[in-house]
């Protein structure tokens, strides 16, 4: 549980809880919901393969759904357009993007690799995955 005693009053009371009181659309709900339900299940089959190679292949699996081809064909604009999804790279040029790839997300702990991928997925790749690739 994260302590809100360091964080100062003001900001609490004018930025912190009155977000929380604001209705969320039922398309956010519904993709938190899709996460919440399909993670579990990648980390159930996570616990049931050989540990060293689990998260690598999981992970291998989930770029070539993302790219449409192995990643060393080189990064496809459809992948770019679904890294795209996080507000921090919205607006940033496609070379920027995968740079921010390369450098940053593929050296990241795997663990955090796959919960940040998974939740640029909507409901539909969601299933698509969990159908096609697993």
């Amino acid at each position: 549980m994260i302590s809100l005693n360091h964080i100062p009053q003001d900001v609490l009371i004018n930025h912190i809880i009155p977000y929380t009181y604001q209705p969320q659309s039922a398309t956010l709900t519904t993709h938190i919901q899709s996460y919440g339900r399909t993670i579990p299940i990648l980390e159930d089959i996570l616990l049931h393969e050989p540990a060293p190679f689990a998260m690598v292949s999981l992970l291998s699996k989930l770029y070539v759904f993302l790219n449409g081809v192995d990643m060393i064909y080189g990064t496809k604009q459809r992948f770019i357009d679904i890294l795209r999804r996080n507000r921090g790279l919205s607006t940033k040029s496609d070379r920027y993007v995968i740079n921010y790839l390369y450098q940053n997300l593929q050296f990241a702990d795997p663990n955090k690799q796959l919960r940040f991928l998974w939740g640029l997925l909507t409901q539909s790749e969601h299933n698509d995955f969990m159908t096609h690739c697993l």
